[in-house]
């Protein structure tokens, strides 16, 4: 978060001095910091799962008024030099909201599209956008401490969708693996149309295969172990397909089984699931593939701790 402010305040600075026009990246270090654009060039880079959360999980109404005041003070505008002191409160922004409705998200993530074009923009023009993108990043991340209102009631009501294909996607990346039961079973989608397993169905196995070995029987939540059968299903019905794809070509078996590949922020996501719950790490593995396509041919497997 102080990275991101940081990087916004000099942005907001770049704004303000008229004379300079030359894009982001190539602006001299003695007016801006050059090292807090290629940190954020990593975070923005895996924006599509943060896009993703945002669609599927509601962030428009807090649960308790005003619940989402809880942003930083956000410069609306640089006054004076570049060593000049800036007010917190005459030039700043104190009560800004960190709450996504449909236009902010729509708004996010079409710059988040254009942000590397934006950034070879001369400034001002290409600082004023990558800031705007970078105070809609500070409020992702602010949002994510925040108790939302649920869908309406009329839609949380709405019958389930009749076939995976309708469900659709999910976003994962904030789930809890280490509280199973918190994880909303009875409405995940397992595949997509063609047959192919969405990125949160992996997850979901993963985590479905591990409660099944180290609960007994009895203890399995059926929500979990009727989500599972499909997996199973489903990874039976693909079994043909895997065989076809040959396992001296793994990133074949991603292609054949994965509706997409995961996004890298995804995959570190999954990366650190098996690597908790297995209680070893692919990252060693010779053949240098990546952590999806090693962990995706061998799923679902079951993991190497037992009961007792």
């Amino acid at each position: 978060m102080e990275t991101f402010q940081k990087l916004h305040n000099s942005l907001m600075y770049v704004c303000s001095d008229k004379e300079l026009k030359l894009p982001l990246e190539q602006l001299p270090k003695t007016v801006f910091d050059q090292k807090l654009l290629r940190k954020y060039n990593d975070y923005q880079a895996e924006y599509h799962g943060r896009v993703l959360l945002l669609k599927t999980e509601p962030r428009a109404r807090p649960a308790e008024a005003h619940g989402d005041r809880i942003m930083p003070p956000i410069m609306k505008k640089w006054i004076g030099a570049l060593n000049s002191h800036q007010n917190t409160t005459k030039n700043h922004d104190i009560d800004s909201s960190c709450a996504f409705d449909d236009a902010r998200i729509s708004k996010y993530e079409q710059a988040n599209e254009t942000f590397a074009a934006d950034v070879k923009k001369n400034c001002p023009t290409g600082a004023a956008k990558v800031a705007a993108l970078v105070v809609m990043d500070i409020a992702y991340i602010k949002s994510l401490e925040v108790d939302w209102e649920s869908q309406p009631t009329a839609l949380a009501g709405s019958p389930p969708a009749e076939s995976d294909d309708e469900a659709g996607e999910v976003a994962f990346l904030h789930w809890d693996f280490t509280n199973p039961d918190s994880i909303p079973w009875n409405t995940l989608s397992v595949c997509d149309a063609h047959g192919k397993f969405y990125p949160h169905a992996l997850v979901a196995g993963k985590i479905g295969a591990f409660v099944i070995v180290n609960r007994d029987k009895n203890d399995v939540p059926v929500p979990i172990s009727t989500y599972m059968s499909k997996v199973n299903k489903a990874k039976k019905d693909l079994q043909p397909l895997v065989a076809a794809a040959g396992d001296s070509f793994p990133e074949n078996v991603v292609k054949v089984t994965m509706s997409r590949d995961f996004y890298e922020e995804e995959e570190r996501y999954f990366h650190g699931l098996c690597k908790a719950l297995d209680g070893d790490s692919d990252e060693d593995d010779e053949s240098g593939d990546s952590v999806s396509i090693s962990l995706i041919a061998k799923f679902p497997q079951q993991p190497s701790c037992k009961r007792g």
